[in-house]
């Protein structure tokens, strides 16, 4: 009888933990579910890094040394773009959110698979305000080109880039001498000897 007794004891004890681990899993079933369903829904993104740069070429006068004429890398700093997606044809698609780089240039961005373009704010103005904008006073050895310049700048994405997998992308204004990265500018004065 006490043999029977002590049986039940110990199956009353399996059983209880048994109650406990069946528990443990019913609760733990909904955390797993919903790990797996984060999973898949981050699984669409991809964390993009850019690095915006001016490229700057040299512009002395001297001949150049081969170091030199490799062009100078300048982070953009606290640079203020609007990101879009791409259309198909590669026209500007939706407007998604204004992106601005940190002091070292960079931006850091989650973003689904696809293509995406970066544009200046000044493009979403007036064509009239934007050559206003775009259009400071440089002095006499500088001048602006005509409208239609302007309206191809206007309509043109600064940056474009293809999102597959999380990456690193270095993206680059092109300076050229003496008139940086303006397309309608044009130097009209003298050069360094």
């Amino acid at each position: 009888m006490k043999f029977i007794e002590r049986e039940l004891k110990i199956m009353s004890k399996i059983e209880i933990l048994m109650v406990f681990k069946v528990s443990q899993l019913v609760l733990a079933i909904p955390l797993i579910f919903s790990c797996a369903t984060q999973k898949e829904v981050g699984a669409n993104t991809n964390v993009i890094t850019i690095n915006l740069f001016n490229s700057i070429p040299y512009c002395g006068g001297a001949a150049p040394t081969p170091e030199m004429e490799i062009p100078r890398l300048e982070p953009l700093k606290d640079y203020v773009l609007i990101l879009y997606s791409q259309n198909n044809d590669g026209s500007r698609g939706a407007e998604l959110k204004e992106v601005k780089t940190d002091i070292s240039g960079k931006i850091t961005l989650n973003l689904p698979t696809g293509q995406y373009q970066l544009w200046l704010p000044t493009k979403k103005l007036s064509l009239e305000e934007f050559i206003k904008v775009e259009s400071p006073d440089k002095g006499k050895n500088y001048i602006y080109k005509d409208k239609e310049c302007f309206q191809a700048w206007k309509e043109r994405a600064d940056f474009s880039f293809k999102v597959k997998s999380d990456t690193t992308i270095s993206l680059q204004y092109k300076n050229r001498c003496y008139m940086d990265t303006h397309p309608c500018l044009r130097y009209d004065g003298p050069y360094k000897p």
